[in-house]
């Protein structure tokens, strides 16, 4: 199992840590990633204390058989290192219909049955739509 940790910076401008959590580490090279995704999808869950193992490995799970899926670009798992009970789910999708077809294979229909039984306190699931794609040109 693959850990990293990264740094973002919040909203309110404070900086909080992640634990980025991969059970196959997948270079960019081997990704699904062959063109700009069209829509991202940013999900935050916070568990009770209890069941953050349970979350844990469930979205892992969930997490390697959706990168299996055509059209899914990435779908990484991190978990807040302040916070264990924080996760962030952050996906890319070629098209909704990549989407809609994960939504509704009986493999996620199954990951939501078992997500049900968690206690699951907050959830706020984003899905942004990526209008075009230009590159940077960045100084060496």
């Amino acid at each position: 199992m693959d850990i990293g940790l990264q740094f973002r910076k919040g909203a309110d401008g404070s900086f909080y840590a992640w634990r980025t959590i991969n059970e196959h580490s997948i270079r960019a090279s081997e990704s699904n990633m062959t063109e700009t995704p069209a829509l991202l999808i940013y999900a935050t869950y916070r568990l009770v204390p209890d069941d953050v193992e349970a979350f844990r490995l469930l979205a892992l799970g969930m997490a390697t058989m959706a990168k299996a899926r055509d059209g899914c670009a990435f779908l990484d798992v991190a978990q807040d290192v302040s916070d264990p009970a924080t996760f962030r789910l952050v996906e890319g999708w070629r098209d909704q219909a990549a989407l809609d077809a994960h939504g509704a294979s009986g493999e996620f229909q199954s990951v939501l049955a078992d997500a049900a039984s968690l206690g699951i306190i907050g959830r706020s699931i984003d899905v942004y739509s990526v209008a075009e794609k230009k590159a940077v040109d960045m100084p060496s």
